[in-house]
């Protein structure tokens, strides 16, 4: 995995392990197969670490729980954080990345 800043690398670890390792794969996919630049996993990694910790927020351990209201949840929060309306889209599309390689995947 790339290096996230230290907030997101705590919230990497208190991730069940199975969303863990989800992310690691997911972030192994981009760098290895898909060839996309450090920068951008590294973004993308962030983005899925923030999502995942909100789901298990709201009581999702697994893949399979997460649903469009856990999205929409945890872009309304980004939003009300203040979060810019480009930073905002492209969390939305490291979040449909992800789950369309989850699906992928199995």
């Amino acid at each position: 995995m790339s290096r996230p800043d230290r907030g997101t690398r705590a919230m990497h670890q208190a991730l069940p392990p199975a969303l863990r390792d989800a992310v690691d794969d997911f972030a192994e996919h981009l760098s290895r197969v898909r060839n996309r630049s450090t920068h951008t996993v590294r973004g993308y990694v962030t983005d899925l670490v923030s999502l995942l910790d909100h789901a298990v927020r709201m009581g999702c351990v697994d893949l399979a729980e997460l649903d469009l209201s856990v999205l929409r949840s945890w872009l309304a929060r980004q939003r009300t954080s203040g979060a810019a309306r480009t930073s905002l889209a492209r969390r939305a599309a490291s979040a449909r990345a992800f789950s369309a390689w989850a699906h992928r995947a199995g």
